[in-house]
């Protein structure tokens, strides 16, 4: 019996002994050895495993063996004086039979095709080999050996399946994937490409090393590695990784050797982008950093499944279901769910929508070992479109953590909406353009004079009833909110019910994880507050004018008494008469000082007052001055008549105090300049200010600082006193209406 490398040398020497196209056994010229021979070889035709023909020039069939009536099913009377293309078999390439018969009666070697011979239970492939016979130069007739080659054409196609497999899952995951020899990337699939910003190949070749913020600390981890690798370890670990633009990520990386206990041979790795989950584990309260790191739980599951069971699946998949590898091989689906039904329109809503759109995605609780139900988010998609046989394959992500902390956000909204219908306030959620009104409590919603189901509709009705002048303050919230800042106003509504009301409101951007920005808004009516605020502030003012006016009069009449005793000493006593006048200048320059002296209309000069006190003090005191004016155009500040004595006494008082408490010797340091709308006076002297002082504890008084907090505007004037270094430093602001630029 011939074997299968013998097929074309048997089919030759046949044909070779058949030199006159009949059977050599009977040739007459045949002698006693060459007839057993020829005999024998008969013999080896009719009973040879391979289907033999034979094929006249014309295509007819005029022999065909045993093997060839069980290939054809038809016996030899039936075959013999056939056409070659009437044959129940066809070609599986090229031109017909006939004309392969034609080729290789036209070619010394002969010719090699496949054929398909229809069997209800299969198709069977065979591989067919023609050898001409000549006579005189001329071919007479051809044989036509056929060996059947279905069993291994299925073993090359199983393999090929197995191979499509593994590419789609070496592609088809959401991981990065790659191979690598000596650190030398020699495959990656496209995801990894993308993660690292690459383009398709551009990878391959390049060492590992390259991917790593640090040269020495790559060097040192894949030494590690390799010895791990070598004892068994599957190594797991978090990095830090460059891209090819130079950013950096977080990624979580799983490497095992190709060969188990030999990674010279090649390592197989698994990178998974964490940068994510990196930054959300930052912003995470210690309650869910006690959980589960999310490194753990976001490991990519793969499983290839058939008829609803699983073919095989990878180590994650195993974990995420607590089973071992080879328990996943050949377990039916239907142990990943609680229920039939559940199984049942899984299976529905998967396959479904494969057939429809090539893969699926879906959420769903599948259970555990343990019984365990875990909320997993699945993907799905078929080996080969069009054909369920070939199977799908699965990813699994397990997502329990995120259904937690969604269902805390509900449960957290719930306690929200709860408090926020229970306050006295108008509560609200907008969108920064107040074109959509996410949420709006029932407290007082006729605020504004809305009636309360058109506002929800259209939140843009809140402003309806805004006075006029006071719209550009709402266009300015409106721009505080898209920036972000978020703003607090107050303005008058003409209330079509409760006439002029003032309303407050305050508002807070927050931009949520899904990257939308929601304004937070709390709205009061302010009106009676407000009145109350101003009828106080009215109170206190006529206070302070009474206050100022009677300190204004004591001091001008005791600077007037002293000055007329010493103008009477300075007559009475000629001797010092000289020294006398000049101490009552100095004297009338004070009361100047304090006096209203102001310009026509009744306003001062914020830098002549100022000027005039420090000289005044200047020529009076123990210490030197300095006074700087770093104000252009200082004439144009101005204050009003009814602010000038008291500022005029603040200031006196925070430069005596720095005269009276600064170190011997010292200077004291006088500074007016801009700020804004406003100016501010600076006085520092050198000292420190008492343990424990704070201005703001200081309660009002007739004498030093209690004095100045007396006199103090209630609007527009600030002061504060703190140590600065060595110095200590009393800071005055003044801003409308204390003080205004001259419209000069």
């Amino acid at each position: 019996m011939a074997s299968a490398p013998d097929q074309k040398n048997t089919t030759r020497r046949i044909a070779a002994a058949d030199t006159v196209g009949e059977d050599p056994s009977t040739s007459a010229g045949a002698a006693g050895s060459d007839a057993e021979y020829w005999k024998q070889a008969g013999e080896f035709v009719e009973h040879s495993p391979d289907a033999i023909l034979r094929v006249d020039a014309a295509c007819r069939i005029t022999h065909a063996n045993r093997s060839a009536e069980r290939v054809f099913e038809q016996g030899t009377t039936a075959l013999v004086g056939r056409h070659l293309d009437d044959l129940n078999a066809r070609a599986t390439a090229g031109p017909t039979l006939a004309v392969h018969a034609q080729q290789a009666s036209a070619s010394r070697d002969g010719a090699i095709f496949t054929i398909v011979v229809p069997r209800p239970a299969g198709d069977k492939h065979f591989e067919v080999r023609m050898v001409p016979v000549s006579a005189g130069g001329a071919v007479t007739h051809l044989f036509a050996s056929l060996r059947d080659i279905s069993g291994r054409l299925a073993k090359t196609e199983e393999l090929n399946q197995a191979l499509r497999e593994q590419e789609t899952i070496f592609e088809g995951t959401a991981a990065g994937l790659f191979v690598s020899r000596d650190r030398i990337v020699v495959k990656v699939n496209r995801q990894l490409e993308i993660m690292f910003g690459y383009a398709a190949g551009e990878m391959l070749g390049m060492h590992s090393s390259t991917f790593r913020t640090s040269r020495r600390e790559s060097d040192e981890i894949s030494a590690n590695n390799r010895e791990r690798m070598r004892a068994g370890e599957t190594i797991r670990r978090q990095a830090l990784y460059i891209r090819k633009d130079g950013s950096t990520f977080w990624a979580e990386i799983i490497n095992r050797p190709l060969v188990p206990g030999r990674p010279e041979d090649g390592v197989i790795g698994v990178i998974i982008d964490i940068s994510e989950q990196k930054a959300q584990e930052q912003q995470l309260q210690q309650a869910l950093r006690e959980q589960q790191q999310i490194f753990d739980t976001t490991l990519v599951g793969m499983a290839i499944i058939r008829n609803r069971r699983v073919v095989k699946g990878n180590a994650a998949a195993a974990k995420m279901f607590g089973l071992g590898i080879d328990e996943l091989a050949g377990l039916s689906t239907r142990a990943f769910f609680p229920s039939d039904e559940e199984y049942e329109a899984a299976g529905r809503a998967i396959y479904e929508v494969i057939d429809r759109e090539g893969a699926a995605q879906i959420e769903l609780p599948l259970r555990h070992r343990s019984g365990q139900l875990r909320w997993t988010s699945t993907h799905a998609s078929a080996l080969s479109p069009g054909d369920p046989d070939a199977g799908y394959i699965f990813g699994f992500l397990d997502i329990e953590a995120r259904k937690r902390t969604e269902q805390e956000l509900r449960e957290s909204e719930a306690r929200f909406r709860q408090f926020a219908d229970n306050v006295d306030r108008l509560f609200f959620i907008t969108n920064p353009e107040r074109t959509v009104c996410h949420y709006v409590n029932d407290a007082d919603l006729d605020l504004f004079g809305v009636p309360a189901e058109a506002a929800r509709r259209d939140p843009h009705l809140f402003l309806e009833h805004v006075d006029a002048g006071y719209r550009d303050v709402i266009e300015a919230s409106f721009v505080a909110d898209r920036d972000g800042r978020g703003s607090e106003t107050e303005v008058l509504v003409n209330h079509p019910a409760k006439g002029k009301r003032w309303i407050r409101s305050r508002t807070f951007p927050v931009t949520m994880d899904t990257g939308e920005v929601r304004v937070f808004g709390i709205a009061e009516d302010v009106t009676e507050r407000r009145m109350r605020e101003e009828a106080r502030i009215q109170e206190a003012m006529q206070q302070r004018d009474v206050l100022v006016r009677e300190v204004h009069h004591r001091i001008k009449n005791n600077l007037q008494g002293v000055a007329g005793l010493l103008e009477h000493t300075a007559r009475t006593r000629p001797a010092v008469a000289r020294e006398l006048k000049e101490v009552i200048g100095q004297i009338q320059a004070i009361a100047q000082v304090h006096g209203l002296q102001v310009r026509e209309g009744g306003e001062m000069s914020l830098l002549a007052l100022t000027r005039a006190i420090v000289d005044s003090l200047g020529r009076l005191g123990a210490a030197a001055f300095r006074f700087h004016n770093r104000i252009l155009r200082a004439d144009a500040w101005i204050i009003p008549e009814h602010e000038a004595v008291p500022l005029a006494l603040v200031i006196n008082e925070l430069l005596t105090n720095a005269l009276k408490y600064g170190a011997a010797g010292g200077v004291v340091e006088a500074t007016l300049e801009t700020s804004g709308e406003g100016v501010i006076w600076h006085v520092s002297n050198e000292g420190r200010l008492a343990d424990g002082f704070d201005f703001a504890t200081i309660s009002a008084g007739a004498a030093g600082l209690s004095l100045v907090k007396a006199l103090l505007p209630r609007k527009g004037a600030s002061l504060t006193v703190r140590q600065y270094g060595e110095r200590v430093l009393a800071e005055l602001v003044l801003l409308p209406p204390v003080v205004r630029l001259s419209d000069d």
